[in-house]
């Protein structure tokens, strides 16, 4: 059996056919080699086009066609910069809003965003933050590294969502405009700038300037149930292709020298990931018959012979000469003096090669594939689907290509990108196919990885053909045969919830050994883990297992990721201290889940297990994407408080400045601890054991009905509820009711900053009375004043109960939200007494770290102060100069 014969589009007689028989044998051989169901071809030559499907769109039996549609990944980076170069080319789009310019100022290239954004823009950098240009976010320039860990519906559903996050992500690690850094978040922002210019949604904007006018009237913006464009994507149901993961047998991928294909597996189907927050960098959904009237566009305009202009002097063209020479211009160099694919033209001498560029979308090379051949591409690629084009403009020539894998597809969309371009120039059909072009690394997954490599022999990042949500190549773990883990390390310490501002929170919890590196047969909840090493590495690092730690994202991700923590390599235990544990990081992506798929109502595209052709299984997977030691760091802080460090954007490798402890260099995105992982860890045990106990039920029954329905129910409310950071009383007085087996059992007590006791017991001696406010409730408020660490014993477990200094207290029940002016009178008229018909609120002092919290006291006539600590969420600049604030109390002088 091969796969089904192409669906080619007729060519024109006199012109060379592409996609012959020889090509389509030579295809389906491919198809089986690296284990994808399905292609789809489109060849432009000369404004001649010619188009073809290969294998399958969807399991079991679904063809591909030329008109199938694909999740078109990063190459949608190039539509983007396109429509924004369409609006500044249009005099009567182009102005600033009013509201930034009294003149309608036009903006340009060079505009910087925050004149256009103003507050929504915010780099934590005030000098970048100012001077990043929208050139600058099209070409990956503004220093701004990849966090792709960091978005999904849990931010929101507006591009503004995402954006006014990256204010959170920390300090930038290079200078301003000195490196080309991958970074999806930036297109955002970009499609921010133009809904805003515009007054409607990108999806709109790109249907009229462009995909309109061209004609592709089959090209969309997502796949997710309130895209505009869903129904119409659903009546074509029959020609949209499902993303499958091929799953070895074994977890280890020992990958050969040669791959035929031979290898026993089989396909799982994978869900369609929401990329609404990301849709200017990767969420066009197209087929190659409506790619190439966007490619014949730019061939056209790449000459400016080729401009037509009617008789009313108005250009009839979409995509002019200039805005091609705007678009294509390289901004930025990708890597510098040597070959963006060693694998692809191994032949090629290093020294004599030119660098790879970056324009506004587009990668630039002149010795990318073939030596002289100035070629612009872009590949694609997330979960099922690898995609690349390819615009050869001297030669009037360009290429499409879609497939339904991942990283098999990616590599057959460069080895098919290699023949056609090939044959147009040339090149024999030897050189052409030459295996050595495109063996598979061992040590790596595939060479066009992502939005970085932290290879360690490697640190530069991978090429302009970086593609949004791909993993990255594994490190070496050969040296991780012995950890660096201090004498009594207690890595349960770690479990917890942690917080951080622009990722939300993560929960880190214990994980069974068999998810270590030294399991040959690696599981993790009912889950294989497919780690890319071979039998060797994973023979060297075999008793690697003093421990596993499961750190899991809340709430909904773009990507389905989550991490691992080992213990450190041996080069690590010089940088050990009492205060920082070094520890090895492990990113995994799950696969082949439909759990959370974004369009669940959509075909699954379930193949057959008995197809010799393509066998298929559905099962849970997790790919290991890479492996870095000492990649994550925790840190002990004041008062018992714990920070948990970990490197998750996409920067380059500075192992050695982590080797050295120079942990002010490190790029970990900081995680301040929470104390609701102790609830949820003891949440199953009570469920299971006081689901009717009288003590209990009061608060099981407090839950809505279907929430309560069962403990099954009840454990994933909860869990949803504490993800969200959704403060109810319900959720507030179960999570009490938990800590209080916490704290009397002595699993935890309560930290202050050293400044708290003693100023609290100053004011108390003076006879000025404290109360508290907090949307926990009164009973774990009472828990928490009532177990206090004793700063005077060395014992962690001494406590002390210092209830005495609170006069009242308040919660969400008794006072109301917390940041509602109403509820900062009704607490001013309760301390002064409820028979009074003023309560003197200006006699009252709140303290908070909220400035939310601080403006409504205000409202309501208190006097009001923002402390900042250590892991809040930073001030704006704005509160800073609105509100008073102190980093201690003992700043704090009393004179109310």
């Amino acid at each position: 059996m091969t796969p089904n014969a192409p669906d080619t589009v007729a060519s024109a007689p006199d012109v060379q056919r592409h996609l012959d028989d020889d090509f389509v044998e030579w295809v389906r051989s491919l198809l089986h080699k690296y284990h994808v169901p399905g292609m789809s071809v489109a060849v432009v030559d000369d404004g001649t086009v010619e188009s073809a499907g290969y294998g399958l769109a969807q399991l079991p039996d679904v063809p591909a066609t030329a008109d199938t549609l694909y999740r078109m990944a990063s190459t949608s980076k190039a539509h983007t910069a396109a429509i924004m170069g369409l609006i500044l080319q249009d005099d009567k789009r182009n102005a600033l809003p009013r509201q930034h310019s009294s003149e309608n100022e036009k903006i340009t290239w060079s505009t910087p965003i925050k004149k256009i954004l103003g507050d929504d823009f915010d780099l934590g950098d005030e000098y970048i933050t100012q001077h990043v240009t929208l050139e600058d976010a099209l070409s990956h320039r503004s220093s701004l590294s990849g966090h792709d860990f960091n978005y999904g519906p849990w931010l929101g559903t507006n591009y503004k969502d995402l954006t006014r996050s990256l204010r959170h992500l920390g300090p930038v690690y290079v200078p301003f405009r000195s490196k080309w850094q991958y970074c999806n978040a930036m297109f955002s922002v970009a499609g921010q700038v133009m809904e805003k210019l515009e007054g409607k949604c990108f999806d709109e904007i790109a249907r009229e300037c462009l995909w309109g006018p061209l004609g592709m009237h089959n090209t969309f913006l997502g796949l997710d149930s309130t895209a505009p464009a869903c129904q119409e994507i659903r009546t074509k149901m029959q020609v949209l292709a499902r993303g499958y993961y091929w799953a070895e047998e074994s977890n280890s991928k020992d990958l050969p020298e040669q791959n035929d294909g031979s290898g026993k597996g089989h396909y799982v189907c994978e869900g369609y990931d929401d990329l609404r927050l990301v849709g200017p960098a990767g969420d066009v959904v197209s087929s190659v018959n409506d790619y190439s009237k966007w490619v014949s566009a730019l061939l056209k305009a790449s000459s400016p012979t080729e401009q037509k202009v009617d008789a009313k002097g108005d250009e009839d063209v979409v995509v002019t000469h200039e805005l091609w020479t705007k678009l294509t211009t390289p901004r930025t160099i990708v890597l510098p003096s040597m070959n963006f694919f060693p694998d692809v033209n191994p032949s090629l001498d290093y020294a004599n090669i030119s660098p790879e560029l970056y324009a506004l979308g587009w990668a630039v090379g002149s010795n990318y594939m073939y030596a002289g051949q100035i070629i612009l591409h872009h590949s694609g690629g997330m979960p099922g689907f690898g995609t690349h084009v390819f615009l050869l403009p001297k030669h009037k020539f360009g290429v499409v290509i879609a497939a339904n894998t991942q990283m098999e597809g990616n590599k057959l969309a460069e080895q098919v990108g290699r023949e056609l371009i090939g044959r147009k120039i040339g090149i024999g059909k030897d050189e052409r196919r030459r295996e050595g072009n495109f063996a598979p690394k061992k040590e790596g997954l595939v060479s066009n990885v992502s939005p970085t490599n932290n290879n360690k022999e490697d640190t530069a990042e991978v090429t302009a053909t970086s593609i949004i949500g791909a993993p990255e190549r594994v490190s070496d773990v050969t040296q991780m045969s012995r950890s660096a883990i201090p004498e009594h390390f207690d890595a349960q310490s770690m479990c917890g919830m942690y917080s951080h501002g622009a990722y939300g929170q993560l929960e880190v919890n214990a994980a069974p050994i068999s998810a270590s590196l030294s399991s040959k047969d690696a599981t993790l909840q009912d889950a294989r883990i497919i780690r890319e090493t071979s039998d060797q590495e994973q023979e060297v690092s075999g008793n690697v297992s003093d421990f596993v730690m499961h750190a899991t994202f809340q709430g909904a991700r773009t990507w389905k990721t989550s991490v691992l923590l080992h213990p450190p390599p041996l080069v690590a235990e010089s940088v050990q201290t009492d205060k920082h544990k070094f520890l090895t990081l492990e990113k995994l992506w799950a696969r082949g889940s439909l759990t959370y798929d974004s369009v669940p109502e959509l075909p699954k595209g379930h193949g057959r297990e008995d197809d010799e052709i393509y066998p298929f299984k559905q099962e849970a997977l997790l790919q290991s994407l890479q492996i870095i030691p000492c990649g994550a760091c925790l840190e002990h802080i004041s008062n018992g408080k714990k920070r948990l460090g970990m490197i998750l954007a996409n920067t380059e490798s500075t192992e050695a400045a982590m080797r050295q402890g120079d942990t002010k260099n490190m790029p970990l995105e900081d995680w301040q601890m929470k104390m609701f992982p102790y609830a949820l860890t003891a949440l199953p045990s009570v469920l299971r054991t006081q689901w009717n106990d009288p003590t209990f039920t009061p608060y099981r029954d407090a839950f809505p009905a279907a929430a309560k329905s069962s403990p099954e129910a009840l454990e994933a409310h909860v869990r949803d509820l504490t993800a969200r950071d959704v403060k109810v009383a319900y959720l507030k007085n179960l999570q009490g009711y938990l800590w209080e087996t916490g704290y009397k059992s002595g699993a935890f007590s309560t930290p202050l900053f050293d400044d708290v006791l003693p100023a609290m017991t100053a004011w108390h001696e003076k006879g000025i009375s404290s109360s508290i406010y907090s949307s926990g409730s009164v009973f774990a408020q009472k828990l928490l004043f009532g177990h206090i660490r004793d700063p005077a014993s060395e014992d962690p477990k001494a406590v002390v109960d210092r209830k005495d200094l609170i006069q009242m207290w308040f919660d969400t029940t008794n006072a109301g939200p917390k940041t509602e002016k109403g509820s900062y009178e009704t607490i001013a008229r309760t301390l002064r007494g409820e028979k009074e018909k003023e309560a003197e609120a200006g006699k009252v002092l709140f303290l908070s770290d909220n400035g939310r919290e601080v403006r409504a006291a205000l409202e309501a006539g208190m006097k009001a102060i923002v402390v900042d600590r250590p892991g809040n969420a930073e001030l704006s600049i704005w509160e800073r100069k609105e509100y008073e604030v102190v980093t201690s109390f003992e700043q704090i002088r009393l004179g109310l």
